[in-house]
Formats: structure tokens, C-alpha cells, sequence
């Protein structure tokens, strides 16, 4: 998958919209490995982490018009792999949308789509052509996850 991380916040409707805008959707993670690269890369580009859900990131699960069965929001499918924190997710009400922090441990938490804004990350399938693009190796980001 290709992966874009913006850093800018929004609320989960705002972040959506521009994700689907650039015909990508929300990250939701496919196994824990996906998770821990995407959360090891976040680190290294300056997402601390340390401040418990105040340091989500948005992700493409919800609960909107599903009564709390959270599933991809593009095509209401379930998810296998659903990596919650810790008392998650929360039964209260308008907790409909999915934020990522290391919230008493990392995973998913559930929180309102449109009180708080946080930095998203838009995911696509890599699209397999003919055509090759050759890009320098300084471009890139290493990331070193421990699995």
C-alpha cells in the first residue's frame, strides 16, 4: 500500500473528505506488523506518542449508523484484525469514529468524529504498471521495527 501522513489536523469527517479527495481512504491496519511499521515511521517523523489519546491519529473505522459495530467506513465491511486499547472500545454514546494512540497501550480507541482533530494518515493500493519510476535513496524513510 502507499501511505500519505499529514501532519495538519482535522476532525474525522475532514480527514476522511481529504483522503477520499485523493481517492484513498483512512489507515486501518491489516496485522500487528502493518501496525508497528506505520507507528514506528509516525515516531521517526515526530508524532510523540506521550500524551495518551491527545496524540491519535485517525483511522478508517466507524461506528456511524452500524450501533457501535465498527467497520471500514468505505464499504461497511468488518475487520479482522482490530488491535483496541486497553477498556476499548467505550459504550458511550456519539463515540462513533476511531482514533489510533498509545492510549494505556497502543491501539484503537473509540472518540467523537467531530470534537477533536488530529494528524491522519491516507492509504491506497499500490497500482502495478508497465511503467517504472527511479528515485534516489535519500528520499526515503528508513524505519527499524522490533517484531
Amino acid at each position: 500500500k502507499t501511505q500519505l501522513i499529514e501532519f495538519s489536523q482535522a476532525n474525522w469527517f475532514n480527514a476522511d473528505r481529504k483522503c477520499h479527495n485523493m481517492n484513498s481512504s483512512l489507515v486501518i491496519f491489516n496485522d500487528d506488523k502493518d501496525r508497528q511499521l506505520l507507528t514506528a515511521t509516525l515516531r521517526v517523523l515526530g508524532l510523540s506518542f506521550v500524551n495518551g489519546w491527545q496524540d491519535s491519529i485517525w483511522t478508517g473505522l466507524t461506528s456511524l449508523g452500524n450501533d457501535s459495530n465498527f467497520v471500514r467506513n468505505r464499504n461497511g465491511k468488518t475487520v479482522a484484525y482490530t488491535p483496541w486499547s486497553p477498556n476499548q472500545p467505550s459504550t458511550i454514546n456519539r463515540k462513533d469514529c476511531v482514533a489510533y494512540a498509545n492510549y494505556n497501550g497502543f491501539g484503537y480507541h473509540n472518540i467523537e468524529c467531530d470534537l477533536y482533530e488530529f494528524p491522519f494518515v491516507c492509504e491506497a493500493d499500490t497500482l502495478v504498471t508497465e511503467k517504472y519510476m527511479c528515485l534516489r535513496k535519500e528520499q526515503f524513510l528508513e524505519v527499524d521495527i522490533n517484531v
